[in-house]
């Protein structure tokens, strides 16, 4: 369901979305996908990870996502894949408390005969284990080839 999530259509066919709408525990992604229309979203929440999956159609030639993980109170471990078709391309890195950011930017062109694309956008606290630790942020989209 769309209702009640952040989603912002910007000036073309980019959607931009900000996850969790308040920082969890200055954990936050602010991300935007472009070339991939959600038709549908949903939250879940589990013991050690908190999930944002989107479902949808790709809407381009070229499939793209880009934007920046937070992380001020803690280290985190940020994952960036794309894929579209056979094809993929991922981003692994460390972000610190300071300046506890990391910019991320992936993009492929969609194959002729791809069936889909798919980015996964994970945010795992250094410390995701133990009494009152922090949940992990996870952000997954699927989008079929009509």
């Amino acid at each position: 369901m769309l209702a009640g999530l952040a989603l912002v259509a910007l000036g073309g066919p980019a959607v931009a979305d900000l996850y969790p709408d308040k920082p969890s525990r200055g954990m936050q992604i602010d991300f935007q996908i472009e070339g991939m229309a959600i038709t549908d979203a949903e939250d879940e929440q589990a013991d050690r990870q908190t999930t944002r999956k989107f479902r949808g159609q790709v809407s381009g030639p070229k499939v793209r996502v880009w934007g920046t993980a937070f992380s001020v109170e803690e280290e985190a471990e940020l994952v960036v894949k794309l894929s579209a078709g056979v094809n993929t391309k991922d981003v692994k890195a460390e972000i610190r408390p300071s300046p506890g950011r990391k910019d991320f930017k992936l993009e492929l062109d969609m194959p002729a005969k791809a069936r889909g694309a798919h980015f996964l956008i994970s945010l795992v606290p250094a410390k995701a284990k133990g009494p009152g630790a922090a949940k992990a942020l996870r952000l997954d989209g699927r989008f079929a080839v009509q």
